[in-house]
């Protein structure tokens, strides 16, 4: 290491970190934001994959006249549990029997008491 690799790596060394003063107003701006985006994001997610593999996998030939309506119901369902008019361990549940299946997913959400009971906001 030359002279000047050692001055710069001191000097880096030397920098004190940045501190940031945010008033209380602008944390809560800064968290509701943060969790804005990333509802947004998980929504679409939630929407993306089941309607590309019904697409893709399903209907292929009549996904174009399809998908309106499923994208439709999805989001109205979506709104449902937002309004509390089904939980969201209801839909679980549901989505358990009609598919006939077992999730360790689900089994986890089931077990942890806390989280399973939080989930029943529409009851």
């Amino acid at each position: 290491m030359n002279r000047a690799e050692m001055r710069r790596l001191a000097k880096q060394k030397g920098k004190k970190t940045r501190t940031y003063t945010l008033t209380q107003e602008q944390i809560d701006k800064l968290k509701y934001e943060t969790v804005q985006r990333a509802i947004d994001v998980t929504r679409a997610l939630m929407v993306a994959v089941p309607a590309n593999i019904l697409s893709h996998c399903y209907w292929e030939k009549t996904a174009k006249k399809r998908m309106p309506t499923f994208l439709s119901e999805c989001e109205s369902l979506y709104e449902s549990i937002e309004a509390g008019t089904i939980s969201i361990n209801e839909l679980i549940q549901d989505t358990m029997e009609l598919a006939g299946l077992q999730s360790e997913y689900f089994d986890r959400l089931k077990e942890d008491k806390e989280l399973w009971e939080g989930l029943k906001m529409g009851e």
